[in-house]
């Protein structure tokens, strides 16, 4: 199935499916126009490259990423036990 065949630059019609997602929820929730977004594991590397690609227009208030593979989960956790300098 080519639709499940994403990239992280864009070449796919992987970004177009979340812009369609974003607009999706928002028209169902009307006057709610940012999003908190929870992604994991390779999600989290995907949305990072998506809210790349659209600085400005991408709909995305908060974004939690769980167990992706650029030490999200870890800097969450240390967040939760009180290690303040982890920044």
């Amino acid at each position: 199935n080519p639709d499940r065949n994403m990239s992280l630059n864009g070449s796919s019609s992987a970004y177009a499916r979340m812009d369609s997602l974003i607009n999706w929820i928002q028209l169902r929730h009307p006057g709610k126009d940012r999003l908190t977004v929870v992604t994991h594991s390779m999600g989290g590397l995907f949305v990072e490259a998506y809210l790349r690609s659209r600085p400005a227009s991408h709909g995305v208030s908060r974004w939690i990423a769980l167990g992706a593979p650029f030490q999200g989960s870890e800097m969450a956790m240390a967040l939760l036990l009180g290690h303040t300098d982890v920044f």
